[in-house]
């Protein structure tokens, strides 16, 4: 088990994995989950990777399925639950510094603090906003989206956003 920290949320009725693009879809053939929990991965995909694993799951949920997604994101409309007065700061930057700042802090996350050395890094971050765009492309309806902002206590301080979508 790559993640230590699973072991909290173990349960039989979930399944944690780390799935590869190659057997991606043979995975969601033969495990035939009723919904789908993608939890800070995203951003270590590349964009058209990410269009990919969102088709696959359309193709392999049944309809009304339930994806539920936590991941390293902001709004640019909404106010963040945590983290204002950083939020307000973040905002001051452009949407370029904006990725450039979140890719410090996860690569000190990860390469630094965890010192997961085989974690891709391409940096891939989108706006709440822009998710909403994606999943809609990829026929999911948006169900709930929730802008987290900044919590404490979290080894890295990017912003945080989830999303709770069906699929069509």
């Amino acid at each position: 088990n790559p993640y230590p920290e699973w072991k909290i949320f173990w349960n039989e009725k979930i399944k944690f994995e780390v799935v590869d693009e190659a057997t991606f879809p043979n995975f969601l053939l033969e495990e035939k989950p009723d919904s789908v929990v993608l939890t800070w991965t995203l951003h270590h995909m590349e964009y058209d990777e990410q269009e990919r694993y969102f088709e696959y799951i359309h193709d392999y949920l049944p309809s009304g399925a339930g994806i539920i997604i936590l991941e390293d994101s902001y709004s640019k409309n909404l106010i963040p639950e945590n983290g204002k007065e950083k939020y307000e700061e973040f905002m001051k930057w452009g949407p370029e510094q904006r990725r450039e700042i979140m890719s410090v802090y996860d690569w000190v996350a990860n390469r630094v603090l965890a010192q997961r050395s085989k974690v891709p890094m391409p940096c891939t971050y989108r706006s709440l906003e822009d998710w909403d765009i994606l999943l809609e492309k990829k026929r999911f309806k948006m169900i709930t989206q929730k802008f987290i902002g900044f919590p404490d206590n979290r080894d890295i301080n990017t912003p945080q956003s989830l999303i709770v979508a069906r699929r069509n």
